[in-house]
């Protein structure tokens, strides 16, 4: 593996050494798992985020979709910046092998969060919306229990005066 080095002496960071990584076969896996925890925790964090709105679960679909999109996207183009070898020593093809099986289980694994999301996020919104109608409809048996009760009570004060009224009105 062949490192870079670049001296900041005299520069702001107190001389510090920046180092830049080559990309080749025999260092892929290091480099890879490093962006791929990192793209990972973005992705995931975005989709924590993006399903919070109240939207429609089946419109944000799209959004999600093309975040993921764009997540794979970068992880192709960090993987191309590998450099090809003419010749792949067995090791340099046994250390891609192992890179290109990191960038399917994270990508896997994304996925998979994904369509927990999205699964997750349209139970709880049908759940919620469920339980709005329902609430709704508690609120107006509410309201027809009292016309019922006012009713009622309208016609036992009736009740209770109507024999009154007639023997008041027989009897005279």
């Amino acid at each position: 593996m062949l490192v870079l080095s670049v001296s900041l002496a005299g520069a702001p960071f107190g001389g510090k050494t920046a180092v830049a990584l080559e990309y080749s076969y025999d260092n892929c896996p290091e480099i890879m798992d490093v962006y791929l925890q990192w793209r990972t925790v973005e992705i995931l964090s975005y989709l924590d985020l993006y399903f919070e709105s109240k939207e429609n679960t089946s419109s944000m679909v799209n959004g999600a979709l093309e975040a993921y999109r764009q997540y794979k996207r970068a992880i192709n183009a960090e993987l191309s910046k590998f450099k090809v070898s003419p010749a792949l020593t067995e090791e340099q093809f046994k250390s891609f092998d192992m890179c290109l099986r990191l960038v399917d289980q994270y990508t896997e694994q994304a996925r998979d969060k994904l369509k927990e999301k999205i699964v997750t996020n349209g139970k709880i919104k049908q759940s919620t919306l469920l339980l709005e109608k329902y609430q709704a409809i508690n609120g107006g048996l509410s309201n027809m229990n009292l016309k019922i009760a006012r009713i009622v009570s309208a016609f036992q004060t009736f009740k209770n005066k109507l024999p009154g009224f007639l023997r008041d009105c027989i009897t005279k």
